[in-house]
């Protein structure tokens, strides 16, 4: 028998809606009532927390990726929003339907051969990485920021399945690209009253969606469970274009992201030159402020430079403020940096990610043009030749900051030789008839230039302000003020492309193509109200949350309660059906008459005390490749549960299978698992004791397990209490 013991227990303050294990890691996502979401290191070590998305906005259900490292969340509004797990960061937001999302689920498809080309004959690691920028959300290098796919010769393709309040089901590769869309009320040949989604689950090739309906006729009280399969023509036929689409579309992300930090970067080291310029003005204009005249810095200098003479008020700034403590070194440093620091940002960073970003949009305009030509996939082209057009005014704009740059560099560097000779004149006090031969080794029309368009005015503000901020200077370069406003700005060229790179994203719909069609439909179980008319019926079903794939074949739990005669009889079913699925023609589509079985195998079991009394079950999940674990009490021959909640494990690989068509005929329109009854009575159907491996203090909310990792995680009816179950020795 598995057994499980209470590892450890915690409360907290505030009440819990949902709790989800990390599918590879001792990592728990726990959601607030709160709308907050944290994520803890068992034993309970937060490691990040994510806050509430929007005010208004109610976060209903989180689920991890595959592989650990992202989260998604799912909000009423129909947004779902992606997160880095360690760091917290926001990755990307989902816009669904706008309706509320209930249910999130990642899966996960390995390509087979290499497929890490993201352009024809070059592979994607053939680019190399860029360099890295220091920045508190983007300190890591690009390839590892983009998606993994791109450098993968054994590429995974990454969906997530989104479920709304609507009986929605929505297909995104990687959170980013629609894949398909399942409307279960708008198939009117399934004849559904008022269904809901009981539990989803995808064939191993993602060719197949399987779909658990229930369904409540509000006129006849009929309750039906059944069994639906949809087959992906997007997905089984073009899923390397789609994960083309997706792997550019993070890259376009990825890539907008490190120029934005970039930007910033190179905008702090305008600043920075500029503070230090701000602080030569500064110190003049407190000794003009002593003597109570009237001049400024650049006149005194052209004044100097012309003359050779310095005035009383320069003499004392150049003596007193600009070589003392070694100020003219440092203003020297510090714009040699700066002007460096220009220079390397634009040639070594914002160049190579603006030539690779279009790299990807002309890769992603020509699969847009494939897509709308023969209808299959339609991208926003017009926000890709925004973005385009944008990219290639970023580029024309650095270029000339490339250029600008080097000539104030070279301007400021003849400005500094002079002034510095000037200031050592005067400090071994050469005669004036001196200093001129002793500055002719410096350009004096650069000096002038540099003293009159430089020293004053931000030579770069066209690169930084706004479009308003421009308008209000005065051209350093001779320009209106109506034609340094018309010049693009750097900030405003970015704030375009990212604007339209959100929208690249492609539309909703699909022109002339389905990408989703209804394969066939099953009934598995029905109700019979009168349970005296000697019918074998449903009274009430309990699904699982998560079904398992194991060695090929696709486990499905159910815990069902019969009417069977004048009996209530609780029943444990266990339906397998194999993981992958061949691509069924549109024109097999079913009609209402038409039920398939889907190569079913079904296994009964009710289960019971050692004393033969039935169990209520309350909460069960798959928990591993070969158990199942139930948190039950037990029955008494009334059909009373009493005692406390207690943990049992069931293996259930172990039962007995009987294929459904043996038993079942699709015609005679009946549900397979009241076949099934009728075939076997209830005295052939067996009946397996469990043994209790752990008694709970108090009954369960609701129950999650990490088989992987041998934990269970159990949320108290008070909303505030975790308790962590771990898995012990098996004793056979």
């Amino acid at each position: 028998m598995i057994t499980f013991k209470t590892w450890t227990d915690e409360s907290f303050h505030q009440a819990i809606k949902l709790l989800r294990w990390c599918p590879n890691k001792d990592l728990l996502a726990v959601l607030y009532d709160t709308n907050e979401v944290d994520i803890f290191r068992v034993p309970l070590e937060r490691v990040c927390s994510i806050p509430q998305l929007r005010s208004g906005v109610q976060t209903e259900t989180v689920a991890w990726r595959s592989d650990g490292k992202v989260i998604a969340i799912g909000c009423d509004d129909g947004s779902v929003h992606l997160f880095e797990v360690e760091s917290g960061v926001a990755l990307h937001v989902f816009n669904a339907d706008h309706c509320q999302v209930v249910s999130l689920e990642w899966v996960r498809q390995k390509f087979l051969g290499k497929s890490g080309r993201l352009f024809s004959g070059l592979p994607a690691r053939a680019l190399g990485r860029l360099p890295s920028l220091m920045s508190s959300t983007s300190n890591r290098d690009l390839a590892d920021a983009c998606w993994s796919a791109a450098n993968n010769d054994a590429s995974e393709l990454d969906i997530l399945r989104m479920l709304d309040a609507a009986t929605t089901v929505q297909l995104s590769i990687a959170g980013r690209l629609p894949a398909g869309v399942i409307a279960l009320r708008s198939y009117t040949e399934l004849n559904l009253k008022n269904p809901s989604i009981a539990h989803i689950w995808s064939s191993s090739d993602l060719a197949s969606t399987f779909i658990l309906v229930a369904d409540n006729d509000p006129t006849t009280s009929l309750r039906e469970l059944s069994l639906v399969q949809f087959d992906h023509r997007l997905l089984l036929e073009h899923r390397e274009v789609l994960r083309s689409v997706a792997s550019h579309l993070a890259q376009v992300d990825s890539l907008v992201e490190y120029l934005d930090t970039a930007f910033q970067a190179i905008q702090r080291e305008n600043e920075t030159i500029m503070k230090e310029s701000d602080g030569q003005l500064k110190a003049f204009n407190a000794i003009i402020e002593e003597h109570g005249v009237e001049s400024n810095l650049s006149g005194e200098l052209l004044h100097l430079l012309l003359c050779g003479i310095p005035s009383m008020i320069l003499e004392q700034y150049l003596t007193q403020k600009l070589n003392n403590n070694q100020a003219l070194k440092v203003w020297q440093k510090t714009f040699d940096a700066g002007y460096q620091n220009l220079q390397r940002l634009s040639c070594l960073h914002i160049m190579p990610a603006v030539e690779r970003l279009l790299m990807h949009l002309d890769e992603l305009k020509a699969i847009g043009t494939w897509g709308h030509n023969f209808g299959v996939l339609e991208l926003t082209r017009s926000a890709i030749e925004e973005c385009i057009d944008s990219c290639r005014g970023l580029a024309m704009r650095v270029n000339t900051l490339q250029l600008r740059t080097l000539d104030a560099a070279d301007h400021f560097g003849e400005f500094i030789k002079w002034l510095n000779t000037v200031c050592q004149n005067l400090e071994h006090d050469i005669g004036s008839e001196h200093i001129t031969p002793l500055v002719e080794a410096a350009n004096i029309s650069k000096v002038s230039t540099y003293i009159r368009n430089h020293l004053i005015s931000d030579p770069f503000h066209e690169f930084f302000d706004s479009e308003a901020d421009a308008s209000e200077r005065s051209g350093p370069y001779g320009a209106t003020a109506d034609e340094v406003a018309k010049k693009s700005q750097l900030q405003g060229l970015f704030q375009n492309l990212a604007s339209n790179a959100r929208k690249i994203w492609p539309v909703a719909r699909t022109l002339n193509y389905k990408p989703v069609t209804l394969a066939g439909c099953i009934r598995l179980c029905d109700v019979t109200d009168d349970s005296t008319s000697g019918k074998v019926g449903m009274t009430h079903f309990l699904s699982a949350k998560y079904s398992r794939e194991v060695e090929g074949l696709r486990y499905i739990a159910l815990s069902i309660r019969h009417n069977i005669g004048d009996q209530i009889i609780p029943l444990f079913w266990v339906i397998r059906h194999s993981s992958t699925t061949a691509s069924v023609p549109e024109s097999r589509t079913p009609t209402p008459s038409v039920y398939q079985t889907y190569d079913l195998d079904i296994a009964c079991v009710r289960l019971a005390t050692g004393d033969g009394n039935d169990i209520s079950v309350e909460f069960y999940e798959i928990f591993d490749d070969d158990i199942v674990i139930i948190i039950h009490r037990s029955r008494t021959a009334t059909g009373i549960a009493e005692s406390e909640s207690q943990v049992s494990t069931l293996r259930y690989r172990d039962l007995e299978f009987s294929q459904a068509s043996t038993f079942y005929e699709g015609a005679a329109k009946g549900s397979i698992l009241n076949a099934y009854i009728q075939n076997n009575t209830l005295d052939r159907i067996p009946l397996i004791p469990v043994e209790a491996s752990t008694a709970l203090e108090t009954h369960p909310l609701s129950l999650t397990s990490n088989g992987p990792r041998g934990t269970v995680a159990l949320l108290g009816t008070d909303k505030k209490k975790i308790s962590i179950l771990l898995q012990g020795d098996s004793d056979e």
